[in-house]
């Protein structure tokens, strides 16, 4: 080969190998970084809905009143709709940087793929050349190079030249082998950004879920407002009667009953056995049967002359009564709707058509009536027949205005400490 191309063949791999580590050092070694363009618009978003929050919080503290609950329903629903769209802007940004940096891995990997090829390439082509140089170093002997030497300063300037050949090849060789070193670290690299990937694809979902369940309870606020207002009929007045009826109610089934249970008066009944007709007696919005069940003996009534006992060990009655296809029209967006299959214990259901009306639980859509306590039973009307009976076995209780103020009702205790009561019959 001739001298001087092959100087200078060395001294270019040389330059290209330090230019694919400087290159790769300067792409890849910069950390991944994405403009935040949401900055100022999630400081006000932020203090926007810190200023709900407390408006909500401050609202919550004043007396009972229409206009308070509609300001509460009001404000949440304004909140959940800044919190849907900050939700929906952090996963605008959460996409872009996912974006990004799958581009950024598409890029690393061509560059790995080139670097790996390159690497491959010089190692062999450098390997094939010392391997030749050494075959050519055995054919050319000492007493060759003397014979071919000019003279004695001719001689020794070969054995230099070779020498320091030798040494630069080897140098050579380190820098590839650095070169692979960095291949390596870029692997590592490429391993730590596929992971990262994975987190902001979880990260995304999250803040999915996260805006699917606000824009559900959005709704559901939305709802809220609108059954509040129906049953009002935006009326502070009519809102405060219903108030005040739904408090009378409570004490009133409260009071007769310790009351009827002390006199000790009771009476056997049979399941299914007619006990009353639906009414609207005492305090009630309209003809319905006021139907709850309790863990309650009658021991637990007698042995206490005054208790809450209201709302207190009461039980969701659909648990204890039998499976039956029962009509839902409760006009409440968290029932359900229509004809449904209801039920899944052992007692008669104490209406042989009822139509529920208002649900159980501390989920209902009238729960502002009992300043947010659970609705401890499941109110229903007749259709067609209007007669109540008793869902199981027991000792009855009765109640024929026992208190003075209209209220009928009847208390019957059952086997296990079981006790179901009747309320509003005629």
């Amino acid at each position: 080969m001739n001298l001087a191309r092959f100087v200078w063949l060395k001294n270019f791999f040389c330059l290209f190998g330090a230019f694919l580590i400087l290159s790769a050092f300067l792409y890849f070694k910069a950390p991944f970084n994405i403009t935040n363009v949401f900055a100022a618009d999630e400081v006000d978003v932020s203090a926007k809905i810190k200023e709900l929050e407390e408006k909500i919080a401050k609202a919550q503290n004043q007396a009972g009143s229409l206009s308070r609950e509609i300001n509460i329903l009001e404000n949440n629903i304004e909140l959940k709709t800044i919190q849907i769209k900050k939700a929906e802007a952090e996963i605008t940004k959460k996409e872009e940087e996912l974006g990004l940096l799958r581009e950024d891995i598409r890029l690393l990997e061509i560059r790995l793929e080139r670097l790996d090829e390159t690497i491959s390439y010089h190692q062999k082509l450098l390997g094939e050349r010392l391997k030749q140089e050494y075959i050519n170093k055995q054919k050319n002997s000492f007493l060759e190079l003397v014979l071919s030497a000019k003279g004695v300063g001719d001689f020794m300037s070969q054995i230099s030249y070779l020498k320091k050949v030798q040494a630069e090849d080897n140098v050579l060789l380190g820098k590839m082998d650095e070169t692979k070193d960095s291949y390596e670290d870029q692997q590592t690299l490429l391993e730590e950004k596929k992971n990262e990937v994975e987190k902001i694809k979880q990260e995304i979902e999250y803040q999915r879920d996260q805006a699917n369940r606000l824009k559900a309870t959005l709704e559901q606020q939305k709802e809220e407002k609108d059954a509040l207002l129906r049953v009002t009929k935006n009326d502070e007045k009519r809102y405060q009667d219903l108030l005040a009826a739904a408090k009378r109610e409570l004490d009133q089934i409260s009071g007769a009953a310790s009351i009827v249970v002390r006199e000790g008066k009771g009476v056997d009944v049979e399941e299914g056995e007619v006990i009353g007709t639906m009414g609207n007696s005492g305090f009630s919005t309209g003809a319905h049967l006021h139907f709850s069940i309790y863990k309650y003996s009658e021991g637990d009534f007698a042995e206490k002359s005054s208790w809450g006992w209201y709302y207190t060990n009461y039980v969701d009655p659909l648990k204890y009564l039998k499976s039956k296809e029962i009509y839902w029209g409760t006009g409440c967006y968290r029932d359900p709707k229509g004809t449904q299959t209801s039920g899944s214990g052992d007692y008669s259901w104490p209406m042989k058509s009822p139509r529920i009306t208002q649900n159980y639980g501390s989920q209902t859509c009238y729960n502002w009536m009992y300043g947010g306590k659970v609705h401890p039973a499941l109110d229903m009307v007749g259709i067609g027949d209007i007669s109540i009976r008793s869902v199981a076995d027991g000792k009855a209780y009765f109640c024929r205005n026992c208190l003075g103020d209209g209220g009928n009702g009847v208390f019957v205790f059952h086997d296990g400490d079981k006790m179901s009561v009747y309320w509003h019959l005629k």
